[in-house]
């Protein structure tokens, strides 16, 4: 079974919308409702958000699904060109996919779920200054991406550290870099704010976007679902590290430091939830890139393939049993 999944052919890529398709079909045959449907925050994209939740529920799962899809692509190219896994393979774009919507949080659209397509766009203009270090119109173009990006879902302004980071593990690091980064993330930013001192909604604009750094006081944060079934999941992922810690190495110096910037995900978004009051699991599409290329890595440097097939097939039980008790719950 694992061997399909461990090629390029045109099969396998042209099967990636197709079998990506089935996490989201449930939820438009069984017309589920979204988890993660209660928002308090304030501002035009999250009242057009509430709208498009109650008036067109399959338009809002199958945004998500291209979206979704989107990212998987990439992700495939980006694997090729940097060499990430040593090998060109879907795998990683199949992985990506079964890890997003495990959590059932990702089958309807949420700015978050945007918000973090402008991340890893920036990112991967970031990542063209492995090549080319004098590449300020990357990193300018990075930043515009992160400014959208911390529009649509605010707490996503922490992920500016991962940014600073990744610069500095492609190239040497000087302060005009900073200086450009922080141009870039500004020009939406400005724009948005002009609108809005036109409108006169600046003040409303506001509230709604310090709301969302109120600190946590909810505790623990609060999870959709059969909370042992997380638990499991999560302790299926906290046992896993060290293999992931092992198999985590690419090749290539390149595909190592690109590694090196996608891990900082699996610290900075559990950051996020633990922090602040608003954030939940609507950001874990972040956390799934640095999962689904290690998950890959372990897959595909494993000369055992029982061994591999039954943690390919692990994901897909998850995908399952979380949503078999959604439905029946």
């Amino acid at each position: 079974m694992i061997g399909a999944f461990k090629s390029q052919s045109i099969t396998m890529q042209v099967l990636i919308p197709v079998l990506g398709f089935l996490p989201f079909i449930t939820f438009i045959l069984f017309k589920a409702e979204p988890l993660l449907s209660e928002h308090n925050a304030q501002g035009w994209l999250y009242t057009s958000f509430a709208i498009g939740l109650s008036r067109y529920p399959v338009w809002m799962i199958l945004f998500s699904y291209l979206q979704m899809v989107v990212i998987s692509f990439v992700l495939f190219r980006t694997n090729i060109k940097y060499e990430l896994l040593g090998q060109r393979t879907v795998l990683i774009s199949y992985l990506f996919i079964i890890i997003s919507c495990i959590p059932l949080v990702q089958q309807f659209f949420h700015p978050a779920g945007l918000s973090s397509l402008f991340i890893f766009a920036g990112l991967v203009s970031l990542f063209r200054l492995y090549h080319n270090h004098k590449g300020l119109p990357d990193i300018f173009n990075a930043g515009v991406l992160l400014g959208l990006a911390i529009l649509c879902y605010p707490p996503m302004i922490l992920v500016f550290v991962i940014y600073v980071l990744a610069i500095a593990r492609l190239k040497q690091i000087r302060w005009r870099d900073f200086v450009v980064l922080l141009l870039g993330i500004m020009v939406p930013v400005w724009i948005v704010v002009a609108i809005l001192l036109i409108n006169k909604n600046i003040e409303y604009a506001w509230i709604g976007f310090i709301q969302w750094f109120e600190i946590r006081t909810t505790w623990p944060p609060p999870l959709s679902g059969n909370s042992i079934l997380w638990l499991i999941w999560f302790g299926w992922i906290l046992l896993s590290l060290p293999m992931l810690i092992n198999a985590g190495r690419s090749r290539k110096d390149v595909g190592r430091r690109i590694l090196n910037v996608f891990i900082q995900f699996v610290w900075i978004v559990p950051l996020m939830i633990l922090l602040f009051e608003r954030v939940s699991l609507e950001v874990w599409q972040l956390v799934a890139i640095p999962l689904s290329l290690i998950y890959s890595m372990i897959i595909i440097n494993s000369r055992q393939n029982r061994k591999t097939s039954l943690l390919f097939l692990s994901f897909l039980i998850f995908l399952v049993v979380f949503q078999i008790q959604y439905f029946i719950a």
